[in-house]
Parts: C-alpha cells; structure tokens; sequence
C-alpha cells in the first residue's frame, strides 16, 4: 500500500464521542483519498456483513495528501451509548489519479483499509463459551459462543490432544477473528490422524486479549 492510517481501531464511549484518524501518504506522488462508513455484523463463519450507515459521522470525506503528508480525519456518531456495544466498519480508500497512468506501467491497484468501529457497551467479565464440540475422522469443529455486551479480542484458539498420561501428542491452531457481543463463531480444523492414535483427550483453549481463557476438555 501507499498510505497508512493509525490508529487501527476507534472506541466511541460517552467519555469520548469522537477520534481522530491519521491518514499518512507513504508514496512518492500526492494521492486522493475517500472515507466511507458501513454498520458491522458478523456470520457464523466470522466473514463481515456491511450495510451503508449514517450512524458514524466523518469529516473530511475527501483529502488529498502530497507525498510524505498526513492529514487528519475526525470520526464520531449519532448513536445513543448504550450498555450494547454496536460495530462498525470506517473504510479508508485511495482513489485514482487525475492524470491518466500510462499503458506500459501496468495495472494499479488501488488500496483499500478498514478500521473497526466500537460503539457504547459496558465492560463486563468476558462471557465466552465453547459449545458444540465435535471430533470425527480427523476433523475437529467447535462453536465459540460471546454472551457479552463488548466484543472480545481476536482469539487465539488451540486444540491439544493429550495421551492418558496428558502428555501432548499434537497441536493444532485454528485461526480465528474478533468475536463480536452476542454473536458466535463456527470453526473447524483438520487433524493428521496418524497423530491421532495416542490420543485420550482433547483440550481446547480460546485465548483472549487481556489474558481470559474459555477451556473446554
């Protein structure tokens, strides 16, 4: 990419109903730069659902930055606060050059970064769960369960299994994203089975940031 943006997530609270971006043009030629602001959800399968909103509020839409520039961009909302966090998506987008690019310089691909959002909710002690725990044919699926009013960090989830004796026989990470408030994650991973012979058990850790675990054996 040509730019940059920090910081890389905002939390809009009563305490603090605005933010600022910094928008930061790293390339060599000044470049356009158009914001956009789209309401959050999340699938099972943790892949973003966007819907255009009026909720979050921003100012400039438009900025041109000379290279090596930055300019700034101040993000807010219209929302009440409210003991449930609601999410949103702030895109920032380079937009194509005034001059026409030459053929013989090819393609150029133009940029595209997405801040999250955080809006309202009342800290509370995380509330994840791990359900649905299946294991068959070398296949391991879970659901990863927020029952929390504020999103939980990316997590960190690691499925171990442990001979009789709990020695470790393997590890398998699974990747995983943020977990949003009241909303679940379906994940899944493959397992050799040939490392799967030994095993008595299995114990599967979320980790969180701020250090809170979810175990489930």
């Amino acid at each position: 990419t040509t730019f940059s943006v920090s910081p890389t997530r905002i939390d809009l609270k009563a305490s603090m109903t605005s933010s600022l971006i910094t928008v930061v043009n790293t390339g060599v030629a000044a470049a356009r730069f158009q914001v956009s602001a789209y309401a959050w959800d999340q699938s099972v399968d943790g892949s973003m659902r966007l819907e255009e909103t009026r909720a979050i509020v921003f100012y400039p839409p438009l900025v041109e930055i000379g290279p090596g520039d930055s300019k700034r961009i101040r993000v807010g909302t219209t929302l009440p606060f409210g003991r449930l966090e609601q999410t949103f998506r702030l895109f920032v987008e380079e937009l194509p050059n005034n001059v026409e690019q030459a053929p013989e310089l090819g393609v150029h691909v133009r940029a595209r970064m997405g801040i999250p959002i955080f809006v309202g909710g009342v800290a509370s002690p995380p509330a994840a769960i791990l359900e649905d725990v299946t294991v068959a044919d070398g296949h391991v699926s879970l659901r990863l369960r927020n029952a929390g009013s504020v999103h939980l960090g990316p997590p960190s989830v690691l499925v171990t299994g442990l001979s009789a004796s709990n020695t470790v026989v393997f590890e398998q990470q699974i990747p995983a994203w943020y977990l949003l408030a009241q909303h679940a994650l379906s994940l899944s991973a493959d397992v050799d089975c040939a490392r799967c012979a030994g095993v008595s058990q299995l114990q599967i850790v979320a980790r969180f940031e701020g250090g809170f675990a979810a175990t489930s054996r």
